[in-house]
């Protein structure tokens, strides 16, 4: 009896081992990453932009709008432009820009200029004077 309930055991757990553990790995997305919606209890105020029919929402970013006539949101994000049809919506990629879209690119943040370097070599660093500490690490 005991034999038998042992080989019963042993069917069971080789049952287990062969059948219990399978993964599943997924495909990495070539989409790339798709932005957040945005998390409001009420619909943004819309400012007037230079094109008939199609208005900025800046209190939600730069870069994002709306499209009067088929009401639809826009949003250029992660070099791409997303769509949506409510305007706390998911967004999705699209296909191609929309032709009321054409030409409109993300707002570029100008980085301020960095001062050169002394000498021609990027890599030479100036002498410090020899009465000033050198200003290393100095254990507690």
């Amino acid at each position: 009896m005991r034999r038998a309930a042992l080989a019963v055991a042993g069917l069971l757990c080789g049952a287990c081992v062969a059948f219990g553990v399978t993964t599943t790995v997924q495909p990495e997305s070539t989409e790339g990453p798709i932005p957040p919606p945005f998390q409001s209890a009420e619909a943004p105020a819309l400012a007037a932009s230079d094109v008939e029919g199609l208005f900025r929402a800046p209190s939600l970013g730069p870069n994002v709008y709306f499209h009067e006539p088929p009401q639809l949101w826009y949003r250029r994000a992660y070099r791409r432009w997303y769509q949506a049809f409510r305007w706390n919506g998911n967004w999705f990629i699209l296909a191609e820009t929309p032709q009321i879209l054409v030409g409109r690119e993300i707002e570029k943040v100008e980085l301020p200029e960095l001062p050169e370097l002394p000498g021609d070599d990027p890599r030479e660093l100036p002498e410090l004077p020899d009465d000033e500490p050198d200003g290393g690490f100095e254990p507690p």
